[in-house]
């Protein structure tokens, strides 16, 4: 079995509705509308517009570049208030996916950051306190940074994603390799 928080691990998940056990291996199934929110810090550099928040529902589950390129992405991050610097993280704000969602299939979350060597020296963006709440029932999941599985497309010279203990992930351009493009994205296991 796999958990929709840990897509590698054996660790089974367990739900309660109307207090009785539910268990899946498929995907994490919350009957209601879902709403997202999470902090966000950014530090040093000058680009603009390098994290956007996504989601999907005709992913595969298949964390590889040509999977993710192949599935539909919807950028929801206007939907939310990002940082815009200094040493206090901002909160995003909270938004329903219910819009987004289809019936009898699972929704990720994505976060994506993106350095194009030509718009400016790279920003440090760091995500916490990712959590993904039932509407009606306010059932929590949360998302740490390590239940995101981060993929990389483009050469990198240090970790471009750090995934802290305290579950943030901070995510960060290369230091000598300004001169290529770089995406990172963060995505999450499926919901539902």
């Amino acid at each position: 079995m796999r958990s929709a928080f840990k897509p590698d691990s054996l660790a089974l998940d367990t739900f309660y509705t109307d207090f009785e056990l539910f268990e899946t291996e498929e995907f994490a199934f919350v009957e209601n509308p879902l709403e997202l929110s999470f902090k966000t810090r950014m530090v040093y550099g000058t680009q603009d517009n390098q994290l956007a928040i996504l989601v999907s529902t005709d992913f595969n589950g298949v964390y590889e570049k040509e999977d993710i390129n192949a599935a539909t992405w919807t950028d929801i991050t206007e939907e939310f208030t990002l940082s815009s610097g200094g040493d206090d993280f901002t909160t995003s704000g909270i938004k329903e996916l219910e819009a987004y969602m289809e019936p009898n299939k699972p929704i990720y979350i994505a976060f994506r950051y993106t350095y194009l060597p030509d718009a400016g020296n790279p920003r440090n963006w760091m995500i916490e306190d990712v959590l993904v709440k039932t509407v009606l029932n306010g059932m929590e999941l949360g998302i740490e940074g390590k239940d995101v599985n981060i993929v990389v497309v483009g050469e990198t010279d240090r970790d471009v994603a750090v995934l802290g203990s305290s579950g943030r992930i901070t995510f960060r351009g290369n230091t000598g390799l300004r001169d290529q493009s770089l995406v990172t994205w963060g995505i999450s296991g499926p919901l539902n």
